[in-house]
Parts: C-alpha cells; structure tokens; sequence
C-alpha cells in the first residue's frame, strides 16, 4: 500500500513530512479490519490533526490523533548534486477521545499507534518518502479533565536533498 503523497523535499520539509504522515495515518485509521503481518487487526476510525492552536477535547463520537514535531538536531553529508540532510526528530502522537468508551478508544489508538511505528512492514512506506529510522516509545495516559489521551512519541529521521543549482 504505498503512500500517494510526495517524498520529503527542502523546500517543504515541514508540511510534506505533515502529509505523508496523515496520508499513512488515515489509510490505518480507518474503522476497518487490515491485514498486516499475517494478522487481521480491527482498526478504530480516527481523524488526524497537526498541532494548531490549543488543543480542544474531541466530540464524543471521534477519536482524534493529534501530532507535533519537535526538532532534535541535524546532520548534512554531501551528495553529488548538493546536500543529502537528516532531520532528527521526535514526533508525539496523543491519540484523544471523550464520551462513551472513551479511555477504551483512546488506549487503542495509542497501542496500535505504536505496534505500526514499530513495525517494519507498516513503516517501509513511509520509508520510501523520506521517513525513517523509527524509534517509538510505548503509549502512556496522560491527564486530562475532560476526555482521555494516549501518547506515543517516536524518535525518527526525515532525509531530503538539498540542490545546488549550478
């Protein structure tokens, strides 16, 4: 299944890391039952959203995975037509959900969250787009008043080329 969303590139290295990452998000997340690894795995409908303004509980029917970036370090190396850079971050996934069944929910999302990222047959298309070297944490709750969350952060690389035009 592979992902429709261009590979990372310089000029957008933020919203395109941002759309594979929904684009790969929504296609697990979808209510349905997927195959992977030789197992058949009920899959709970989530709605994906980037860090954007002040984080607001979900309506009590949805599940929301919420990500966001933090930059680490990075590195460059040469390449034969400019710099080949390595982006070093953590990403934090926060699976929420209120009302019914709501820790349920949230608790799902967040371990299948992590089961994918450590996953290589799940993570290869994201590979292919610049998106690698994988390194999550298990998921843990995390405090709320008002609905139920789950976190997953990951360490990971996001590879693009820097061009010199000549």
């Amino acid at each position: 299944m592979s992902l429709n969303a261009n590979s990372i590139s310089a000029e957008q290295v933020e919203s395109s890391s941002k759309t594979i990452l929904a684009e790969w998000l929504s296609r697990w997340f979808t209510g349905q039952s997927q195959v992977l690894s030789g197992k058949e795995i009920q899959f709970p409908l989530a709605e994906v959203e980037f860090d954007q303004g002040p984080s607001q509980s979900p309506p009590s029917s949805k599940t929301l995975i919420r990500v966001r970036a933090v930059s680490l370090w990075d590195e460059s190396m040469d390449s034969e037509q400019g710099r080949v850079k390595h982006d070093h971050v953590r990403m934090i996934f926060v699976a929420k959900a209120s009302g019914e069944k709501a820790r349920e929910r949230s608790q799902k999302v967040g371990e299948l969250l992590h089961w994918l990222l450590n996953n290589p047959s799940a993570t290869v298309d994201l590979a292919e787009k610049g998106i690698f070297d994988i390194d999550p944490m298990k998921a843990e709750p995390l405090a709320s008043t008002d609905h139920y969350q789950y976190m997953v952060q990951a360490k990971m690389c996001l590879q693009y080329e820097v061009v010199f035009r000549t």
